[in-house]
């Protein structure tokens, strides 16, 4: 069993908090992910040890949102006792090359 291992932080988008948005955590060494979604604050706390293999000191894992057209990720090194991590979320670009494509397409 791992020991807790705490990431915790808030979701803004210009500086409101945004509640039920869902926020994922991947550890970059196994590509494993756990989700929750945050409160009515915009508030949210995931824990490392809840990782189907668990975790260890040095691993790098990605805290990240993607909420209707904006997102923001972060980083972190995981070492002792935990960190937080505000989220705050901006538009993704428009691209004119960016293509969309269905199976139909390759058949």
């Amino acid at each position: 069993m791992a020991f807790p291992y705490s990431i915790q932080g808030a979701v803004t988008l210009s500086s409101v908090a945004q509640a039920s948005v869902t926020v994922t955590l991947r550890n970059e060494r196994t590509n494993e992910t756990i989700s929750t979604t945050t409160d009515a604050n915009g508030e949210y706390i995931l824990d490392c040890a809840n990782l189907a293999s668990g975790y260890s000191t040095g691993d790098l894992v990605t805290v990240f949102s993607i909420y209707t057209n904006y997102e923001d990720s972060e980083s972190h090194t995981i070492t002792t006792g935990g960190t937080t991590i505000d989220l705050a979320l901006i538009v993704v670009p428009s691209s004119n090359t960016l293509r969309y494509f269905t199976v139909q397409n390759f058949y």
